[in-house]
């Protein structure tokens, strides 16, 4: 979220969510109990972002935060207050911190309350160096991980698998959860009920499909459609290990996605366990060791290659994922030099 140019330090816990009824904003909230001291949510449009503050107001939100019409973001100004000659961005008389979210989030926000009875948030601000140098400022808010680019599945008898997320979809869920193949294994129509069960197991479950065959949007369509609470996509082929997107508005549920082999391994493990279940352990920072691989210019002598294949996983091989893709790729560039 970027803040506004007016309104109060931002709340320095976490707070209840809540989407204002009605969600423009534009009049007094009809759920004013419920928005006292919690991050209110409104829609932008209607009316102007300082006439939505002064109706939230009379709730005493901890915070206000406005869904952009559009993935843009921007520090909102007061604007014109109706019927006002006033500065607008002075003496708002706006007492919370206030701010501005992409539109993606309208869909993330709804889906998540929808599934669970109480969603509790943090802003938590950031301090930027540059575009993509951002980091909390107290300590407090460093022990926050606002952002998860990878981690790593484990269930009972499974070896720890590396992912990396989508950049679309909800939080991770912590729980453990049911992990499931439907029987069109890649996923690009209505899912089909997995081997021996039925359409219904897939709700509250992780959906395991194969890449390739459609986008990866539809992909996670479809298993959203069957009420799945997350995909995980099991990549086609030896590249290295990369995040995936999708510019569909209508897919809320998260993504993951790992190597062929390990996806390989999962459905290995699927037949050897009555209940397959799998716990998501963010552990960010994988996204960079995977990029680092894919920018990697390996030598073509023999000597070289097996130095340089020694010296990637010291540096990059702290999972077992990547350590089997430098391996295969240093095997595959000795069979090119050989050839």
């Amino acid at each position: 979220f970027y803040r506004a140019f007016w309104g109060d330090l931002l709340p320095r816990r976490g707070r209840p969510v809540k989407l204002v009824e009605p969600l423009n904003g534009c009049s007094t909230p009809e759920n004013l109990a419920e928005l006292k001291d919690a991050i209110a949510v409104v829609s932008r449009g209607d009316c102007s972002f300082i006439d939505k503050a002064n109706n939230v107001s009379l709730a005493g939100p901890g915070a206000l935060l406005y869904l952009n019409s559009d993935n843009q973001l921007f520090r909102v100004s007061a604007g014109h207050i109706t019927n006002s000659k006033e500065d607008p961005n002075e003496n708002t008389g706006i007492e919370f911190g206030v701010g501005l979210v992409t539109h993606e989030a309208t869909g993330v926000l709804k889906a998540a309350l929808d599934a669970q009875e109480e969603v509790f948030g943090q802003l938590v601000p950031v301090q930027c160096k540059g575009a993509a140098e951002c980091a909390p400022i107290l300590p407090e808010e460093k022990e926050v991980v606002p952002y998860v680019d990878s981690g790593y599945l484990a269930g009972d008898g499974l070896d720890e698998i590396e992912f990396l997320t989508s950049t679309f979809g909800m939080p991770l869920p912590t729980q453990a959860l049911p992990l499931l193949q439907p029987s069109n294994p890649q996923g690009c129509e209505a899912l089909s009920a997995p081997e021996g069960g039925d359409v219904s197991d897939f709700a509250g479950a992780w959906v395991l499909v194969a890449r390739g065959g459609c986008p990866f949007g539809d992909k996670a369509k479809h298993a959203q459609d069957a009420g799945a609470r997350g995909i995980v996509i099991m990549d086609n082929g030896d590249a290295p290990l990369a995040r995936f997107a999708t510019n569909r508005e209508d897919v809320f549920i998260p993504g993951l996605m790992v190597t062929k082999a390990a996806g390989e391994g999962l459905i290995d493990w699927l037949g050897t366990v009555a209940e397959a279940k799998v716990e998501v352990v963010p552990s960010p920072g994988a996204a960079q060791a995977w990029l680092d691989l894919a920018a990697l210019e390996w030598p073509e002598e023999k000597a070289q290659i097996n130095l340089f294949k020694k010296r990637q996983l010291k540096e990059h091989g702290d999972s077992p994922d990547r350590q089997a893709w430098i391996k295969a790729k240093a095997k595959e560039v000795l069979a090119a030099a050989a050839a």
